[in-house]
């Protein structure tokens, strides 16, 4: 992890009883918890070049322009809860959604490479919101400064979708640098908690993905794709377990149908789903057709931790890479793995650090440091903001 000077910049910003097959464990605990928001708040000048205090700069490509974040190098969520009891309804079934989780769809060409090798990440334009003390101002200001992931869910209508994530990657081809995107709509989304919501069916789902892909529009993109999905399998019967692989598995395919967008499937973190069970998931969700998986979203274990387990799933899904979300993991997890705002947290390695592990392509802030997970140890609702926690997070590496 790097530090960087505290002087303040410009701102740029499945239940029990299902298949042994689907690598579901029924003892394992329900978690996780995103903001389903998108930052796409009016233009603003992109900071300059930053550091953190503990890790070392990495270069840009030759030829790059310079970059305002670090380029993410080539080399080498979240919680237990508090409505395991009873699962979800059933999500609608559209009578076109194969049942077949990864068999489903025509297989496509092996995905490139790294797409973060030799990039510099994208900083979606965003202002500091309102209620952050003086004292506090300078160190939330950096972590606007820094590039972090859009979230697009259920409450961005199919009918905007499009325009919405083409606002952020058009933003992102402009400036030369790649956008990082999250598609959080899944029917059943977070087990009813505290993110609870998602398309109200396998129809409305595909057709929300279908307008997500049309707003990349071809234009270079990674996609984290559903957070949670695959981890919360528990709290859904066998057969809507099944019908949601099956839709990741099409969500896939739709998304890598634009030559330049990469997808990396959500696989919980490594204190949640072991990995043979999280393997069976993507094996059956269609991971074969995806650039990897992505690890730790919304949580905050080690990156230690995380590259271990996610050399354990590679060797077990065909050798795919994955990304680390290191947004909140500066300090580890909290005393018994508590999961909801917990306190003394600690901003991990900035975006686009490198890494140490062959098959991790890239360490990023998926979540937005500072959004509350749910209203819990005095947090606001799930993705707002807070800005005396987001002071704290950085706080605690020197900021």
């Amino acid at each position: 992890m790097r530090t960087r000077a505290g002087a303040a910049r410009a701102v740029a910003g499945v239940a029990a009883g299902v298949a042994v097959a689907f690598g579901v464990v029924t003892s394992a605990p329900l978690e996780g918890r995103h903001a389903d928001v998108q930052h796409l708040q009016a233009a603003a000048p992109e900071p300059p070049e930053l550091r953190h205090p503990l890790a070392t700069p990495s270069a840009s490509a030759p030829g790059s322009e310079p970059a305002t974040e670090q380029p993410a190098s080539a080399s080498p969520s979240t919680s237990p809860s508090s409505s395991a009891a009873g699962g979800t309804a059933a999500p609608t079934k559209s009578s076109s959604t194969s049942r077949s989780g990864g068999s489903n769809g025509a297989a496509l060409a092996a995905p490139p490479g790294n797409p973060f090798a030799g990039r510099a990440l994208y900083v979606v334009p965003a202002p500091v919101p309102p209620g952050v003390a003086p004292a506090d101002y300078a160190a939330v200001t950096e972590i606007f400064a820094e590039p972090q992931a859009s979230w697009f869910g259920g409450e961005t209508a199919t009918g905007s979708i499009a325009g919405r994530v083409s606002a952020v990657v058009g933003g992102a081809a402009t400036a030369g640098r790649l956008p990082v995107l999250v598609a959080y709509d899944i029917p059943g989304r977070d087990c009813g908690s505290y993110s609870a919501g998602g398309a109200s069916g396998d129809a409305a789902y595909l057709g929300w993905i279908g307008q997500f892909a049309a707003g990349i529009a071809g234009r270079p993109a990674v996609v984290i794709l559903e957070p949670d999905a695959l981890a919360q399998l528990d709290c859904l019967s066998a057969a809507n377990a099944a019908d949601r692989m099956s839709l990741i598995a099409q969500a896939i395919v739709i998304l890598r149908g634009g030559a330049r967008t990469s997808v990396y499937v959500d696989a919980g973190h490594s204190s949640w789903v072991p990995s043979q069970a999280m393997a069976a998931r993507l094996n059956s969700a269609g991971i074969a057709n995806a650039n990897g998986f992505a690890l730790n979203v919304s949580n905050f274990n080690t990156t230690a931790a995380e590259e271990a387990y996610g050399d354990e799933l590679s060797a077990l899904v065909g050798g795919k890479h994955y990304v680390v979300d290191t947004s909140r993991n500066g300090h580890g997890p909290a005393p018994g793995g508590a999961w909801c705002n917990p306190a003394g947290r600690a901003l991990g390695a900035l975006p686009g650090s490198p890494t140490h592990d062959p098959r991790a392509d890239a360490l990023l802030w998926v979540k937005r440091p500072g959004e509350s997970d749910g209203t819990c140890n005095g947090g606001p609702s799930a993705g707002t903001f807070w800005p005396s926690y987001a002071a704290g997070l950085a706080h605690a590496i020197g900021w």
